[in-house]
């Protein structure tokens, strides 16, 4: 559901870090049509629902830290460069 108010952002937060608000990212975001009530616990679209997040200051600048989170298939390690591999009867150098 769209919301047809006009909303005034007074402070933004990530992860506990507090930034400055821009002048005008109010109008900017009310005129864009910004804004849309979401309900609460409705995460099974989210994107980064895999993802461990991790917001970070450094130099001055926050940087978002994605990590994935599912266990990923190990490959198989060569002991030496120069020493083939066998796969399904099948040797590659």
């Amino acid at each position: 559901m769209k919301i047809e108010q006009f909303l005034i952002v007074t402070s933004i937060s990530l992860d506990g870090h507090n930034i400055p608000v821009p002048e005008g990212l109010s109008e900017i975001l009310n005129r864009s049509g910004g804004w849309e009530t979401v309900k609460s616990g409705s995460n099974d679209n989210d994107p980064l629902k895999d993802y461990e997040k991790k917001v970070v200051l450094e130099n001055g600048r926050l940087f978002t830290r994605l990590t994935y989170k599912k266990k990923q298939k190990e490959f198989h390690k060569r002991t030496k460069i120069n020493e083939p591999i066998e796969v399904n009867n099948l040797t590659f150098f």
